[in-house]
């Protein structure tokens, strides 16, 4: 019987019922989202096509394969009597609830059209699946004798369900009745281990791809599948292999011996190499430091049609290409190669050790990119001065002008140093040209710009101006922070100002308010018009990530929003993936774990109540008029009050005080402790008394902060 649930009123048609059901599945509220729909469904004649294959995928997530075949199935002669194409998720859908039924080929079959739409295929069971259905027979699916290829299929669905010794009983088993196998079956054995039981003498004995040393490999280093994947902080992600490899070693040596003993299997089977082995080898290729070897694997899957986005994997391809291919890594350093080991460094956050080591070399004469990249690391490590210096001696070395990654930089550098105008022309090109602009000085520098030409302005939904607020009456703009006593703020903004009867009206609290609010009345062109006052509260780093975990992961877990929800739970499935544990909603992660995972995380992939505040107020604190401080609140206020007649709002924020008592739920008596490693059940016991925040912070949880919020420590300290 599924859970009924009561939706939103603010639901009025098929659509938003479509994508409140998808908030709910990511929260873990499949049964939840499935009632909706099903109560819902009789409202209307007519549903969107989408309403039946969303469907199927719920009752797929459901562990529903069955049903879920049958809607989708629906929806498919939906689409087809419309004439309308399949969406790309419809594939990979039916694909995975085939494979769950045991239909290994036809779902294989499904999975492949998924993967020819574009669709990424990563987890074993659904590689294995269309493996089996490329060497099967096509007009007898899932039929007849099993081929070497099922068999690895149906072995990856025993492992993914963490039967790991079944799945290594099978293989065994099929190996004695098959003639040869393929190098995907003996990589498939060696990665399941063996049997419980199973003595020396009884394991196969292989020839060829898997050699005596291979199978002693596999059996001492190897991680059995399902367990712990790669520690992002040895090597990228790329290095966890989709294929049907399993996990690689985690040690970078251990993992190229594994991945090129694999891949020589594919080399003399005379079978194409899988494109992720390759991405897999090159990825523990640059954890050992070789980047021209690294160059040479990446560069394989480009050919094969990848395509690399970060700048370390960009640059490594850079470097072999421009290698002596008999001496890869050898010899004297060459630009390209001192580039991608800068790159490296720059993946690690330390832009001041890449500037340095660029700077230090003495070649007589480097690319362009060199000189780009060296502006970038200067940049990053705060004198956009010097990188401005270097854009402009790289400058003529571009007939036909800087391209797009230079004139990113030489925008930022621009702002940096206060030169708005010319800054946003040159990021208002880029943003014309399909680049992001992130930076919250940025946007407003290029909607500057583009005010004093007429062009439409820059508005990105994630990034500062939708956190703006503006009170033309007064001439004031607050940019909010979240975590940085934003709610004090923004009720005291809407009380004071035009807006007070309709937010009491609204019965909505005051965040919700503030986000219809910001969809009302987004912020005009003349954001930098010196005739509007501008203002920022900044907060300690520390602080302000404590404060966010402690809400978001502790009192209120149950009760987030569907958008912090959806990013809290990927923290948590992420974090929890990353120390080789089953992704458990209710266990979660303590701040310890979440500290560790934020000292790897990209500032795009963070939630704003955790991202840096850099990325939201900007670097140059000189666009605001008043930038106040969360310890200091009180001079805030009275700044409020005193010039803009402001009455502090504080009658529903008995958790948001002024001044020092801002810090209310913490307490020095507390009797729980090392707090850090407590899970958020065992912290909401604590929840009006968790220890001091000085204690949730060990030596290794400061550095690392200090280290991944280095940005917003100066930042702060500079008020």
């Amino acid at each position: 019987m599924l859970d009924r649930v009561q939706p939103p009123e603010d639901l009025q048609k098929p659509n938003e019922f479509l994508v409140h059901a998808r908030k709910l599945a990511d929260e873990g509220q499949v049964a939840e989202a499935l009632a909706m729909l099903a109560d819902a469904r009789e409202n209307w004649p007519r549903l969107p096509l989408a309403w039946d294959e969303l469907v199927g995928r719920l009752h797929l997530m459901a562990g529903d394969p069955a049903a879920s075949i049958e809607w989708l199935r629906r929806a498919e002669q939906r689409y087809v009597d419309a004439g309308q194409k399949l969406p790309r998720s419809f594939h990979g859908a039916l694909g995975s609830a085939l494979v769950a039924l045991g239909r290994f080929e036809a779902g294989g079959q499904a999975l492949s059209l998924a993967v020819e739409a574009g669709r990424s295929v990563s987890k074993h069971v659904l590689q294995a699946a269309i493996e089996a259905f490329h060497h099967a027979d096509k007009d007898n699916l899932d039929a007849g004798p099993p081929t070497p290829y099922r068999v690895i299929a149906q072995a990856e669905l025993m492992a993914q369900n963490r039967d790991v010794a079944a799945a290594a009983a099978l293989l065994a088993d099929h190996y004695k009745t098959f003639g040869s196998v393929p190098p995907a079956y003996e990589a498939a054995m060696r990665r399941m281990k063996w049997p419980a039981g199973t003595s020396e003498a009884a394991r196969p004995s292989f020839t060829g791809a898997a050699s005596d040393q291979a199978v002693a490999l596999a059996g001492d280093t190897l991680q059995p599948h399902g367990s712990a994947p790669i520690d992002p902080g040895q090597f990228e992600e790329g290095a966890q292999d989709p294929s049907g490899f399993g996990h690689v070693p985690r040690d970078p040596a251990e993992a190229v011996a594994y991945l090129r003993q694999t891949r020589q299997g594919f080399l003399d089977a005379k079978t194409k190499v899988p494109r992720p082995l390759n991405r897999a080898l090159g990825s523990a290729l640059l954890a050992l430091g070789k980047v021209e070897e690294g160059g040479q694997a990446l560069s394989l899957t480009v050919k094969a049609g990848a395509t690399l986005t970060q700048p370390a994997l960009r640059a490594a391809i850079e470097a072999f290409h421009h290698a002596d291919p008999a001496n890869l890594d050898g010899g004297p350093a060459t630009p390209y190669r001192i580039i991608a080991q800068a790159e490296l460094m720059a993946r690690e956050r330390d832009f001041a050790a890449a500037a340095a080591l660029l700077a230090d070399q003495t070649f007589p004469s480097v690319p362009p990119a060199y000189e780009i990249a060296q502006a970038r690391m200067i940049l990053h490590s705060g004198d956009p001065e010097t990188a401005l210096s270097r854009l402009t001696q790289a400058a003529p070395l571009y007939p036909e002008g800087l391209p797009r990654e230079a004139r990113q930089v030489l925008g930022s550098a621009l702002i940096d140093v206060g030169r708005f105008m010319e800054g946003g022309k040159e990021l208002s090109r880029i943003a014309g040209e399909g680049a992001a602009v992130n930076r919250p000085d940025a946007i407003l520098a290029v909607n500057r710009y583009r005010a004093s030409t007429g062009e439409r302005p820059l508005l990105d939904t994630r990034f500062p101006v939708p956190h703006t607020l503006v009170d033309p009456v007064r001439g004031l703009v607050y940019l909010s922070i979240p975590k940085n006593a934003c709610t004090l703020l923004k009720a005291t903004f809407v009380m004071n100002g035009p807006h007070r009867a309709a937010y009491l009206a609204s019965g909505r609290d005051i965040h919700r308010f503030w986000s219809s609010l910001k969809k009302e009345n987004p912020p005009p062109d003349s954001l930098m018009s010196p005739d509007y006052f501008r203002f920022v509260v900044l907060r300690d780093p520390a602080r302000r990530l404590l404060s966010a975990y402690l809400e978001m992961f502790v009192r209120n877990r149950h009760n987030n929003t569907p958008e912090i929800a959806w990013h809290v739970t990927r923290t948590v499935r992420e974090t929890q993936a990353a120390l080789g544990i089953s992704h458990n909603p209710e266990r979660s992660i303590s701040f310890a774990e979440f500290v560790r995972f934020l000292s790897r995380a990209d500032d795009l992939d963070c939630d704003v109540h955790w991202m840096p505040q850099v990325c939201l107020a900007g670097r140059n604190l000189g666009i605001y008029d008043h930038v106040g401080r969360v310890d200091r609140l009180d001079e805030t206020m009275s700044l409020l009050t005193s010039r803009f007649g402001m009455t502090p709002e504080t009658s529903m924020l008995p958790h948001h005080l002024l001044g020092a008592a801002h810090e209310a739920t913490y307490c020095e008596t507390s009797a729980l402790k090392n707090p850090f490693d407590a899970l958020p059940r065992e912290l909401d016991e604590y929840v009006d008394g968790v220890p001091m925040p000085e204690q949730f912070y060990t030596e290794e949880l400061k550095n690392l902060i200090l280290k991944r919020y280095a940005e917003d420590v100066a930042l702060y300290a500079s008020v």
